[in-house]
């Protein structure tokens, strides 16, 4: 069966809706006192973190469905971490560097699974090979051949919708 594209606006309309009513969660994740940022930097205990070797979409960030429609994918991928990460509960941490805003860069894990894995395989960040030396390239690759998250439609990579933004277009 071949869908209109009207059709086809109305599905993705839907999913986006349905995904956002899932996602949704508070900015803190239970008596841990993680507070998320965006999905890739988070505060706990007043110390800021980022996640190594991957960049998702930025807050603010949207991104187009298939129709072309936009949808905030930097608020999905949010949403999405908070699912990933959970209460908090469980969370590990190893320190890999310090970044020029002095946050510690860690790789984290859940109940074993590292959680900046699980956000490329769920298509809201990707590898940034710039500092992971393609950790996870394989990740993205599987996000993007399995159509997940915003490789449903199409993006700017993070990277580039930062320096856009910081050049004022």
């Amino acid at each position: 069966m071949k869908l209109t594209k009207k059709q086809k606006k109305q599905i993705a309309a839907i999913i986006i809706a349905v995904l956002t009513v899932i996602f949704y969660k508070p900015d803190i994740l239970s008596t841990n006192g993680i507070y998320l940022s965006d999905a890739d930097s988070f505060k706990l205990d007043g110390k800021k973190y980022r996640l190594f070797g991957v960049d998702a979409f930025e807050l603010k960030q949207t991104c187009d469905d298939l129709s072309g429609i936009p949808y905030p994918c930097g608020e999905m991928a949010k949403e999405a971490m908070k699912v990933i990460i959970g209460t908090g509960e469980n969370l590990e941490c190893h320190e890999q560097d310090i970044d020029r805003y002095q946050r510690s860069v860690v790789t984290c894990f859940v109940n074993g699974k590292d959680i900046a894995e699980e956000l490329v395989l769920r298509g809201w960040a990707l590898d940034y090979a710039r500092y992971s030396k393609g950790k996870y390239r394989l990740a993205e690759r599987e996000a993007e051949r399995n159509n997940t998250g915003a490789w449903v439609g199409t993006f700017t990579e993070p990277w580039d919708y930062r320096k856009t933004k910081k050049s004022g277009h």
